[in-house]
């Protein structure tokens, strides 16, 4: 989970929910069926809910940049304007590259190009 700190005031009922579903969010991603993060926090209890979408956005991005994907920051944005704080926040914070949390996205190289030492996985050099 993210920081620590912001987990204390949780009951161990609330930290188990927390992890309840975030468990079954990369499941389901991983099962490439569909799913959203909106659905998983909607029946969440209230004082949960931040802490919960911040959890699941985290995955998602993970998700998405282990399949060779980089998210785009405003895409979130507009979807979810109220908690762009969070959002921003999220992509800086699990971004495993300083510039991957610009609001462009980065370009992936194709997987068929054969230039040896040029490429590490999808990703040009």
């Amino acid at each position: 989970m993210s920081s620590l700190d912001s987990y204390l005031d949780l009951s161990d009922e609330e930290l188990n929910v927390v992890d309840a579903v975030c468990e079954q969010f990369e499941r389901t991603l991983r099962s490439h069926e569909p799913v959203s993060i909106t659905e998983q926090i909607e029946n969440a209890p209230d004082n949960i809910k931040g802490r919960l979408f911040c959890e699941l956005l985290t995955i998602e991005l993970e998700f998405h940049r282990e399949s060779g994907a980089e998210p785009v920051l405003t895409e979130y944005v507009n979807r979810y304007s109220d908690l762009e704080t969070d959002i921003r926040r999220v992509f800086r914070e699990s971004a495993s590259n300083p510039d991957a949390s610009s609001d462009q996205s980065v370009a992936i190289a194709d997987p068929h190009d054969e230039l040896i030492g040029s490429m590490i996985g999808p990703f040009k050099l």
